[in-house]
């Protein structure tokens, strides 16, 4: 399974995000506007530029954190 997903800011993973690109654009071929889809990708493009925003407001300039990279 941890090959597969990758935990992180937003979701992730091998098949996840291109899979609902897909059905958003099937959807769309179909005639229908699938909005919550259509956010849901939006949310998880602009989530990580969220979190570090969030960090770098709360946390010194002179403040060590970690991060745990995989």
């Amino acid at each position: 399974m941890t090959s597969y997903v990758y935990p992180g800011c937003g979701f992730g993973g091998y098949c996840l995000p291109k899979d609902t690109l897909a059905l958003v654009s099937q959807s769309i071929k179909n005639g229908y506007s699938p909005d919550i889809l259509k956010s849901a990708i939006q949310v998880n493009e602009v989530i990580q530029q969220f979190v570090v925003r969030e960090i770098t407001e709360k946390v010194c300039p002179k403040e060590t954190i970690g991060m745990l990279l995989f």
